[in-house]
């Protein structure tokens, strides 16, 4: 038995067999051989969403990196999917397929439209069962071609970007007398002449209320 970290999705397998043969990720299916070295350039990056683009007429369809959208004439990328005819006939259904992000990916499944659902060169038919969509492969709703792109940032510039930006200071709405036998507490919108509770008379005991 050996243990493969897949270089593609980066999940964990058993596979029987020696480092020398390929087999193919269960998750991904993609080829792997037990034993390569992962592609750590993808640890660094956060998927941010997924764009279909169009390839007649290069427009474009973008689903965010998060739960499950619904595509079709009366649902999201309508704008584009409505205007696909073939010999006068509409080619997308009204909620044609769906692509649910989860697991760091984005899968995508038939939601049984009338001329179906392809993933890549090979056609694969995605009623049955759901597909991983991967970076740069065709996506086909009937026989109509869209490109895959997933879109990524990079965590350490995210991580940079937020150190840069400056965190606002708390306003402070009020000053509260802290002092325990100041029942109830006095309050006020300024803080009192020598710091000194008016009353309970008590020196320095107030704290500031922030929004």
């Amino acid at each position: 038995m050996v243990e493969v970290v897949c270089p593609n999705c980066g999940k964990n397998s058993s596979f029987n067999g020696d480092s020398d043969s390929l087999a193919e990720c269960p998750f991904c299916f993609e080829e792997i051989r037990p034993g390569q070295a992962p592609d750590t350039s993808k640890a660094c990056q956060q998927i941010t969403g997924l764009r279909l683009v169009y390839q007649i007429n290069q427009q474009r369809i973008d689903i965010p990196a998060s739960g499950k959208t619904v595509l079709g004439r009366e649902a999201v990328g309508a704008n584009v999917l409505s205007n696909i005819f073939f010999n006068g006939k509409q080619v997308v259904s009204r909620q044609h397929c769906s692509i649910e992000f989860r697991e760091n990916g984005f899968y995508l499944q038939d939601e049984g439209s009338l001329n179906g659902t392809f993933y890549g060169a090979n056609k694969i038919n995605c009623r049955s069962s759901p597909q991983l969509i991967h970076n740069g492969n065709l996506v086909y709703l009937g026989e109509e071609p869209f490109l895959a792109k997933i879109e990524t940032k990079s965590v350490e510039d995210q991580i940079e970007k937020e150190k840069e930006t400056p965190v606002p200071s708390p306003v402070i709405v009020k000053y509260r007398c802290n002092d325990p036998n100041c029942i109830p507490p006095f309050e006020s919108a300024t803080l009192p002449t020598g710091k000194v509770c008016p009353k309970c008379g008590t020196f320095d005991r107030f704290v500031a209320v922030t929004e």
